[in-house]
């Protein structure tokens, strides 16, 4: 795990000189503690800049990086670890290529000199790169299938520039940084802003399953791996159970490799009681497990944790989540370059400060809800789906219209029958639209921009990246569309930046076995009656693992990683918030609808509506802008 930045320009580019290349690459120091290392070539024809922060985790001794190949004229920085890279390196070696150390990263290089792009398809592992080829005067830039690994990058005049964090990048940048407003309405609505989109205009973050080349000035992306969603329905359950078993052990397996201390994020949940029981399985020591004790009942899952931890007899390390301040929640977000509302964000970034006091490397169970089926929602979409086909069987067009106006038009907001009606008067993709995690819908997001842009405008713009998706699996059942989906917008742009961001912040590495691909493969190919029925959800995988763990947590509900987000915000940061939220010079100010604001403050306040998410969102983006935009004033500016 560590930091990477660069720049490649032409003979009409902006060349980075060694002072800025230090700064850039420093400015990624949390992501990279142990080490750094750079390197620059100019020439008439141009000239290219790469530095790394190093977190040191294989091969301690000689693993520096930038790394090249025997003659130079290969170069690679690289985040992340490769997971296979034992196995291709022994096929290198027979292949004639010579290692001068024993790090995955050298993989990359003598990998790249046999198959040029395709490389990155080879690859198993968690990981954001780049090539430098001098002969060609090529640079590649690669990210890993499932998006655990960041990376940003901003094209130029002759020039592109790209790093792990956009913060790397804004003090070389040419020109006026600016917010830009398409991914501040993204950001409103789902917590985060989502891929390709970044905060800052002109900027753009790498899809998942995606590589970049960058030669001649011209910059073209390639997608190299997408989930499918092609479901067997001739594998009987038994031989899922016993293959989910079986995959899933090997990615444990193969990502406890390590020269460095690790252990395990176990929360008490089904997917991180799997993971740790699994690394008991394989360790010939007792593992170290990280957990947060929350202050509230509703949120804690700390005795859970403890049974898993007895289970298989952890080391196990449990942490009282002490109840910040505000400015210093907001502090703890430091790091995190773009404005992010996801309040769990706030106990990873605790566990993972506390658990980098033991290990440097921790495994972790994301993933698994997206893939298996753990959220309730997908239990409502196989349910519509049912009554989508029952309805559609047994009553005529006309008598189905008139259900579906009635409903809709009169049914009591939230009613069951109110829901069916809606979900089945609209398309997939506003369904999976609407029960999208967010802050803002459509109208809202109107009202509080004052009517500067239409409602309906800024919902198709939203709406159309969930269509993109949708089309591209027609034959896919309501739930199993809604995990796929989930594959490829809410696990990257929200959970994976949530953790990746928390845990580089304290320089540690986090792993998420079950992203594995061939995890993420297999688990496309089971039917959702496999994963989600009237009893349970995740259920062949709570099958698979039954006999790993403690019969109550296999039988275990969903239980989120949330603080009491509602009550703060009504109590102890009630008048640091609305302080924030009304001060003249704060973005909320200049920016929104005063009248919206106090509404919000208003409702939320007297407990009339919930409000925590958009008001959180709203008090994330006032520390960000403070942070990053107000401090380099008059550079940075905002768009019309």
């Amino acid at each position: 795990m560590c930091g990477i930045v660069g720049a490649v320009w032409g003979p009409d580019g902006k060349a980075v000189d060694q002072g800025s290349l230090v700064a850039m690459t420093n400015e990624l120091r949390h992501r990279g503690p142990d080490d750094s290392g750079y390197f620059l070539d100019r020439s008439e024809q141009g000239g290219v800049a790469l530095g790394h922060r190093r977190l040191s985790i294989i091969d301690l001794e000689s693993g520096q990086q930038p790394i090249g190949n025997e003659d130079g004229t290969i170069q690679v920085i690289f985040n992340g670890e490769i997971y296979n890279f034992a196995e291709l390196r022994h096929f290198l070696i027979g292949r004639g290529h010579k290692f001068r150390t024993s790090t995955d990263t050298e993989v990359l290089v003598h990998l790249y000199e046999e198959f040029g792009d395709e490389a990155v398809s080879k690859l198993t592992g968690m990981f954001a790169f780049a090539i430098w080829d001098d002969r060609n005067r090529k640079l590649l830039l690669a990210r890993d299938r499932m998006g655990q690994k960041p990376l940003v990058f901003r094209c130029e005049d002759d020039r592109i520039l790209f790093a792990s964090q956009a913060s790397a990048l804004l003090d070389v940048a040419d020109g006026e940084i600016r917010l830009d407003t398409d991914a501040l309405f993204a950001y409103l609505r789902f917590l985060s802003v989502p891929q390709p989109l970044s905060i800052f205009e002109g900027f753009a973050k790498l899809p998942p399953g995606h590589y970049a080349v960058y030669r001649d000035g011209r910059l073209g992306i390639h997608r190299y791996w997408q989930p499918e969603m092609i479901v067997d329905t001739t594998t009987k359950k038994e031989d899922f159970i016993e293959e989910v078993r079986a995959t899933v052990s090997e990615a444990v397996k193969s990502q406890m490799i390590s020269d460095v201390p690790i252990g395990s994020f176990l929360s008490g949940g089904i997917d991180s009681s799997i993971v740790s029981a699994l690394m008991a399985q394989h360790a010939s020591d007792p593992i170290n497990t990280f957990s947060i004790r929350m202050l509230d009942r509703q949120n804690d899952e700390s005795s859970f944790a403890k049974q898993v931890a007895a289970h298989i007899h952890s080391t196990h390390h449990e942490f009282k989540f002490q109840q910040p301040s505000l400015n210093s929640a907001m502090q703890m977000l430091g790091h995190f370059d773009e404005p992010f509302a996801d309040s769990s964000a706030l106990p990873t970034c605790l566990v993972s400060k506390s658990a980098r006091q033991f290990v440097k490397v921790v495994l972790s169970g994301d993933g698994a809800d997206e893939l298996f089926g753990g959220y309730p929602v997908y239990r409502n979409f196989a349910r519509f789906d049912r009554y989508e086909k029952w309805i559609g069987k047994y009553i005529p067009r006309l008598a189905k219209s008139w259900i579906l106006k009635t409903f809709c038009n009169h049914g009591k907001p939230g009613a069951f029958a109110g829901k069916i009606a809606r979900f089945l008067a609209e398309n997939r993709e506003h369904n999976l639209y609407r029960e999208a995690p967010g802050a803002f819908q459509g109208p809202f997001l109107c009202q509080l921009l004052g009517g500067k842009r239409n409602s309906s405008e800024i919902e198709r713009e939203l709406v159309e990246r969930f269509s993109r998706l949708c089309q591209q699996q027609p034959h896919a059942d309501m739930a199993a569309l809604g995990m796929w989906v989930h594959q490829q917008t809410y696990l990257p742009d929200d959970v994976l930046q949530k953790v990746d961001l928390a845990s580089m912040t304290y320089g540690l590495e986090c792993r998420s076995p079950f992203l594995d691909h061939r995890v993420v493969e297999l688990a496309n190919r089971i039917p959702t009656s496999l994963k989600v029925n009237r009893r349970s959800l995740k259920h062949v995988l709570r099958e698979a693992f039954k006999h790993l763990l403690p019969p109550s947590i296999s039988i275990r509900g969903k239980q989120g990683f949330a603080i009491p987000l509602a009550t703060l915000l009504r109590t102890s940061w009630k008048d640091e918030a609305v302080a924030t939220l009304r001060d003249r010079n704060g973005i909320c100010h200049s920016l929104f609808d005063r009248q919206a604001i106090e509404g919000l403050i208003h409702e939320h306040t007297v407990q009339k509506k919930d409000f925590a998410e958009p008001i959180w969102a709203l008090l994330c983006l006032d520390a960000w802008h403070r942070r990053y935009m107000d401090c380099r004033k008059p550079k940075l500016a905002y768009t019309s």
